[in-house]
């Protein structure tokens, strides 16, 4: 097949396209039909990508911020506990 051979139709997202086609010979005889001008066959094209990736990706971003803040805040929170081992005190003396 070659480039002159194809027939390209612009179409946008889902838009239903109608065809049908027929193979001519000599004289215009009809040699092969796909479909018919009363009965042709249809095409659908794809409908448009939606805009919802963009929402989950910034969802993902934003709960892997939020765990991460609340790793760090629960480092910090036990990491200043007092043990009581290791609070500073008063020198005692005993006698």
């Amino acid at each position: 097949m070659e480039a002159e051979d194809l027939l390209r139709v612009p179409a946008g997202p889902a838009m239903r396209i109608e065809w049908y086609a027929e193979a001519l010979g000599p004289g215009a005889a009809v040699l092969a039909t796909r479909g018919d001008r009363d009965a042709p066959n249809a095409l659908t094209t794809p409908s448009a990508p939606s805009n919802d990736d963009g929402l989950w990706i910034a969802l993902g971003i934003a709960g892997g911020v939020a765990v991460a803040a609340a790793v760090v805040i629960l480092i910090a929170v036990l990491a200043t506990q007092p043990s009581p081992n290791t609070h500073v005190s008063t020198p005692t003396v005993r006698f």
